[in-house]
């Protein structure tokens, strides 16, 4: 997930989303109005398997695009589990001004808390009798960013996230591919295995669950009762273990 701060102008007609390929070389992945809220969920990156790279352009009113802002560049969480230790490494964020990274520890997506903090230039850590927590890496960035619209607000956010690594589990994230629809009336959930009986959680960006279901198969339908715009998280949990997909409604 990406987000930034809009300034306060009336000549700025779009955002564009690029993401790095080979070295300084970067496509195009979307376009986002002024006026639209300023977070960006990249559905087409696999987070568990590589960090990527970002940059943004403005473009006035006139057509004229900006030059590339600075580039960020994810984390990437990976994860060595043996003699009862799980082994973490991560690739360092880069990017933006952070003064330490934190170690997020929880059994849910959703009740993660910072369990220790150390300095930027840490790239590994070993956890003794992790049992079967989720762990995550997230950084602690000096300014936080508050992407806001009208009177709709995603935030403000003070970290950047690595994927999470579990201690233990059977279901191979990798592989594992979900995918939504955002209709009218409803969310399409789609998996590429059959997750029967999983359970579905929607969570909205402050960890409030707005909606509790089971997968049929390989598919869920969330409805959308009076769902505000904003940044969620579809989390699926089965025996075989668990997996988190961010979604924005605009």
């Amino acid at each position: 997930m990406l987000a930034w701060e809009r300034p306060a102008t009336q000549t700025i007609e779009k955002y564009t989303i690029y993401r790095e390929g080979l070295t300084n070389q970067y496509t195009k992945l979307a376009e986002q109005p002024y006026n639209q809220l300023s977070v960006y969920v990249d559905n087409t990156a696999s987070f568990n398997t590589r960090a990527y790279k970002y940059a943004i352009t403005a473009t006035d009113v006139c057509g004229e695009e900006s030059q590339k802002s600075i580039a960020h560049k994810s984390i990437h969480l990976q994860k060595k589990y043996e003699n009862n230790e799980l082994q973490l490494s991560w690739t360092l964020y880069e990017g933006a001004d952070i003064i330490g990274y934190q170690l997020l520890e929880g059994t849910t997506h959703t009740n993660m808390v910072a369990v220790d903090e150390f300095a930027t230039d840490q790239t590994s850590y070993t956890v003794e009798n992790p049992g079967t927590n989720l762990y995550r890496i997230g950084t602690i960035m000096k300014e936080e960013i508050t992407p806001e619209v009208l009177k709709i607000q995603s935030g403000p956010f003070t970290l950047a996230m690595s994927n999470i690594a579990e201690a233990t589990t059977d279901l191979d994230a990798e592989t594992l591919s979900i995918a939504h629809a955002i209709l009218p009336q409803s969310i399409q959930i789609t998996s590429n295995y059959d997750l029967s009986q999983a359970i579905v959680t929607l969570l909205s960006n402050n960890g409030q669950t707005v909606y509790t279901g089971t997968m049929s198969g390989t598919q869920c339908s969330i409805p959308r009762t009076n769902m505000a715009a904003g940044l969620y998280f579809i989390s699926i949990t089965s025996t075989k273990g668990s997996v988190q997909v961010p979604m924005c409604i605009e």
